[in-house]
């Protein structure tokens, strides 16, 4: 089957961000329960409601991508979310202020969400009509 060119390449990122949500998740409540010290259901609450936030997100940034161009977008979202990852990490090894971390996880799980609806316009404008569901299928794979 035929697809857009860069398919691949946002195919890619797609898998990378999806990886890297699996891994910092339990890592990080781990992390706040375990070395921290803070109750698993607090952390657990403060997750969700992190992930609350990126339904915002997603509304968010699908206006941006029509108002700035889908691939403005998704390079400033994962470029972003890169500089906020790093800085967690920062955080995390330098055993830096609590509230510090508490900040930057959600805004980088905030900032990182306008990338996918970024990502679901440009397949839109990119693919025809009658392929859209197979191109859907294999970035949702």
């Amino acid at each position: 089957m035929k697809t857009p060119a860069g398919f691949w390449i946002l195919s890619f990122g797609e898998a990378v961000l999806t990886a890297g949500y699996a891994v910092s998740f339990p890592f990080l409540a781990v992390y706040l329960s375990g070395h921290r010290h803070i109750p698993m259901s607090l952390v657990g609450l403060f997750l969700a409601l992190s992930l609350f936030m990126t339904s915002f997100a997603h509304v968010i940034g699908g206006e941006l991508a029509d108002v700035f161009g889908r691939k403005k977008i998704m390079v400033s979202a994962l470029f972003t979310r890169a500089v906020l990852i790093g800085a967690i990490a920062w955080v995390i090894k330098a055993d830096g202020d609590i509230l510090l971390l508490l900040a930057l996880h959600p805004l980088g799980l905030f900032v990182g969400s306008f990338y996918s609806p970024a990502a679901r316009a440009w397949v839109a404008d990119s693919t025809p009509p009658e392929r859209r569901m197979k191109v859907y299928g294999i970035l949702r794979i």
